[in-house]
């Protein structure tokens, strides 16, 4: 059997604890630099992206100490996004409200 599917956010999270070790090969680099835009570029609830930026708030640290001043901000930055991140308003309903009252 596979293993349960889980969120892709999620996924992205659990892999972001392992990837700064050895992060001195560029593959580890490249590995981190992925999924970090990939956070940063995905939709997610906000609630999930906070926890995000809360469970991984060392990590721009992590990467400075590692000689990685580029990667750590580019971590901050995603980071900031994700603690910063709202909830969308329901752009469906609007639109039902518009179709409703244009055509009656």
């Amino acid at each position: 059997m596979s293993q349960e599917k889980r969120p892709l956010h999620e996924v992205l999270s659990h892999k972001l604890i392992f990837a700064p070790i050895g992060i001195a090969e560029e593959m580890k680099r490249g590995e981190l630099m992925t999924i970090l835009d990939t956070l940063r570029q995905g939709k997610m609830k906000a609630a999930d992206a906070h926890k995000i930026a809360e469970d991984h708030a060392g990590l721009p640290e992590l990467l400075k100490s590692a000689g990685k001043i580029h990667l750590a901000q580019f971590a901050q930055e995603v980071l900031d996004d994700l603690a910063g991140r709202q909830d969308e308003k329901k752009q469906e309903k609007t639109e039902e409200v518009v179709d409703t009252v244009v055509h009656g």
